[in-house]
């Protein structure tokens, strides 16, 4: 590993840590390991070094019920450990191995290397038992990183509730449009369009949609969502290509979110956050966070998680009234400039910054 390390860190020459001086984008520059490819942005490979072999152990892992079990978390967080202190800062997600390297933090290091979680989708197993090992397991994950991020200030508020998070150890990063290297062909279509698989409340969708008189198009890769249900006649399911989806996004005339409600961690953003990047209508069922991104009435309409008969009465307005569809289209996509790759990437840097002052200064 560290001869694969020592060509990649040639593009984030810094000072060593603690010190200052002129890097590539700025007065300081942070030396960053990270299990993120952000899709090759370049402005993240800029200041980042990627993990070496991760990517390919993730395209291998993909698409099975437990990508990495616990050993290869295990083996892949030691790597991380053991490369890291060649490093200002870790970034990591909230894959096991990102676990497994913060409780090795925690448990063998007196000097950590600043390490930032990014996407802490924790949730609370059923059972007791589970459900104290597990609080167990991530207040120790909490210990040995210095940022946990919450994509909405509810999350944060969740994490802290449900996990015990100190609140000095989160912050909230609102996330990002994720089109920056694609362009779709923007029409007005006569359908409604839904999308994604974590956490969609399908089955609410499909009873508020049932019987009207609009052509409704559900883009996933997993079908059980559907298991029971009975699908209506104006209901299309599909599985979609990257390009295709976001081609079916494109054209819609309304794009809905239906995400389940009493969640400790958020989801969707990505999903709506393009929808209005594109000039969509957007209408989202959440109660955790999606009220932070889009201002109900102004860029987009907020419903309750599982009220179907509010979402229904949402699609059928936006569907009916074009020139209120179309005013809020608007609006969303001048609120979505703010959430672009560019500035959240600049906020992550500065995040890792911050932490690497505290931990060299403290």
């Amino acid at each position: 590993m560290g001869d694969e390390l020592n060509g990649a860190e040639e593009k984030t020459r810094t000072p060593a840590s603690g010190g200052s001086g002129e890097g590539p984008m700025g007065p300081t520059c942070v030396r960053i390991l990270t299990t993120y490819d952000k899709m090759g942005h370049p402005q993240w490979r800029e200041r980042t070094v990627l993990v070496p072999g991760w990517l390919e152990a993730a395209r291998q892992a993909r698409g099975k019920p437990s990508p990495y079990s616990y050993a290869d978390a295990l083996r892949w967080g030691w790597r991380i450990f053991r490369a890291s202190k060649r490093f200002d800062a870790v970034v990591t997600g909230n894959e096991r191995p990102a676990l497994a390297f913060a409780a090795l933090q925690a448990l063998l290091r007196r000097k950590r290397i600043p390490h930032i979680l990014v996407g802490s989708f924790w949730f609370l197993p059923p059972g007791l038992v589970k459900s104290i090992l597990k609080r167990l397991r991530l207040r120790l994950v909490s210990r040995g990183v210095n940022r946990i991020v919450a994509y909405s200030q509810r999350q944060a508020q969740l994490l802290k509730k449900t996990f015990g998070v100190p609140a000095r150890k989160l912050a909230v990063l609102h996330y990002h449009t994720t089109l920056w290297r694609d362009e779709y062909p923007v029409d007005e279509g006569d359908y409604i369009f839904a999308g994604g698989d974590t956490n969609r409340d399908y089955r609410m969708l499909i009873e508020a949609v049932g019987g009207l008189p609009y052509r409704v198009v559900i883009a996933v890769l997993r079908t059980d969502h559907f298991a029971g249900i009975t699908i209506p006649p104006n209901v299309e399911i599909l599985t979609a290509s990257r390009e295709q989806f976001f081609t079916l996004m494109a054209r819609s005339g309304v794009v809905v979110v239906p995400m389940l409600g009493g969640l400790v961690h958020s989801g969707g953003h990505q999903t709506y956050l393009n929808a209005m990047a594109l000039g969509k209508p957007v209408v989202v069922a959440d109660d955790c966070g999606a009220d932070e991104y889009v201002v109900n009435g102004v860029t987009g309409i907020v419903v309750t998680p599982g009220d179907s008969a509010g979402l229904r009465q949402a699609l059928r307005t936006l569907m009916d009234d074009r020139t209120l569809a179309r005013q809020l289209a608007q609006n969303g996509k001048l609120l979505a400039q703010d959430h672009s790759p560019e500035k959240w990437f600049e906020r992550v840097f500065t995040l890792a910054e911050e932490c690497r002052r505290e931990t060299y200064n403290g």
